[in-house]
């Protein structure tokens, strides 16, 4: 097991300060900034996904056809 002493990286005590660092919140490669990419990619994937799954669901749903490939 590799610890955050050995490879480099802070350890798990500097969280709080990072957190609290307004520059690691603000600007293009900020959290906030990679929260909103992340939440659009998100809504993205789940709009796809309700276009495809409801209406095969209501298809299979209503006719009883495809239930094989479904299941």
């Amino acid at each position: 097991m590799t610890f955050a002493v050995d490879n480099g990286l802070p350890g798990l005590d500097r969280v709080g300060i990072w957190f609290n660092d307004p520059a690691n919140w603000w600007g293009p490669g900020g959290l906030l900034a990679h929260a909103r990419e992340h939440l659009l990619y998100t809504f993205a994937v789940v709009a796809l996904a309700a276009l495809i799954g409801i209406p095969a669901g209501l298809v299979i749903g209503h006719t009883g056809r495809g239930t094989t490939v479904a299941a």
